[in-house]
């Protein structure tokens, strides 16, 4: 047989975004990330997201009956999302002929639980469960769980006062092809 050395999977990857929160539940996000892998091809990429969400719970919304219907005590604490993507290079490849691309379902469920932990400062705990479903290449497709824990600080309550947080979190993996099932962690 033929074997090869360890390869390095390590990334470093930073991010900045915001959210827009308006009347009626609405939330408009807007997220720019760029990832630098360590290995030795040292192959950068970059990415925007933009996210438009419900909130099913929010005064004024229609769908606030319907939350109320099913829990009229406690409002609905687990969040929903659901989308579809296009990505033109699914292989990650740099040659134009080797580029795949697909179409890609994703739904997600997660639950969070703060911790106030004094005025400023706050601990959140978060669960959550989802997958995506490749439409041509469903090999890629995978199911996730993880758990997030995040300390959040915020200076005070003004509106144009800057939010600081630290996170560490680890998810499982499974893959339709169980060459690429695992576990990962970020912080």
């Amino acid at each position: 047989g033929l074997t090869t050395g360890a390869v390095s999977r390590n990334t470093l990857v930073l991010g900045i975004g915001s959210e827009f929160i308006y009347r009626g539940g609405w939330t408009l996000g807007v997220d720019y990330q760029v990832e630098h892998s360590t290995s030795f091809s040292g192959d950068s990429s970059q990415g925007i997201k933009f996210t438009i969400t419900k909130d099913l719970d929010a005064r004024e919304s229609p769908y606030s009956l319907i939350a109320a219907a099913i829990s009229p005590q406690k409002p609905i604490d687990i969040q929903v999302d659901a989308g579809i993507m296009f990505d033109s290079n699914v292989t990650r490849a740099k040659e134009s002929a080797e580029k795949l691309s697909d179409r890609i379902y994703s739904v997600n469920a997660s639950r969070s639980k703060i911790f106030p932990i004094n005025e400023n400062l706050r601990a959140i705990l978060t669960g959550s469960v989802g997958g995506e479903k490749f439409a041509r290449y469903y090999k890629l497709s995978r199911a996730t769980a993880g758990i997030q824990g995040e300390l959040v600080y915020r200076p005070s309550a003004d509106f144009d006062a800057p939010t600081f947080s630290v996170f560490a979190q680890s998810s499982a993996e499974q893959y339709e092809s169980r060459l690429r099932d695992g576990y990962r962690y970020s912080a």
